[in-house]
């Protein structure tokens, strides 16, 4: 359900999808043992041998996908923190032009925002590149010195708040400064 997907995209997608399809052997097996289980001690070796499964097999699957979504729908998100920003650069100049605010009263608050856009900007685009290196690896996730992409998206979304809480700051300064 993720949008605006590129060509390259859309393929791990599909092949994300795919990898969690191939867990439905799996199931089967394990239904299958489960039937023909007649004995308290293949229940509990089963157990054990779906625990297993799940830590080695089915979490890292599940892991890959919720990566890929979050820094998928974080890039949508920052699309419209950018636009938004855009939208309150032109406002601002035109206001200026108008002469009913002065731009240092805003060039800082404006300069704060952009950082911590261009921040959340970067923390995406290296989740992105953290996801591609560990969807590419048929080994293990990453390397213990490599941050995970799902805590990068968390780190950006918090800069994108930032942003807004910036926006929120220079549209209630500018309301004040009309007033007067």
């Amino acid at each position: 359900s993720v949008k605006n997907l590129n060509e390259s995209e859309k393929k791990l997608r599909d092949n994300l999808i795919a990898s969690l399809e191939e867990n439905g052997n799996a199931y089967s097996e394990m239904k299958n043992r489960l039937e023909d289980a007649d004995s308290i001690e293949k229940v509990k070796q089963l157990a054990i041998d779906f625990k297993n499964w799940r830590s080695l097999v089915y979490n890292p699957k599940v892991e890959k996908i919720i990566s890929f979504t979050l820094v998928s729908l974080e890039k949508n998100i920052l699309e419209t923190a950018n636009q938004r920003l855009e939208k309150i650069k032109s406002d601002l100049e035109k206001l200026e032009g108008a002469k009913l605010i002065k731009k240092e009263e805003t060039a800082g608050l404006l300069k704060k925002s952009i950082a911590s856009l261009n921040r959340a900007n970067e923390l995406n685009h290296q989740a992105k590149l953290i996801l591609l290196k560990n969807l590419s690896e048929t080994g293990p996730q990453q390397a213990e010195e490599t941050p995970a992409p799902k805590s990068l998206v968390e780190e950006s979304l918090k800069e994108i708040r930032i942003a807004y809480k910036i926006f929120i700051e220079i549209g209630n300064l500018v309301k004040a400064r009309i007033a007067k």
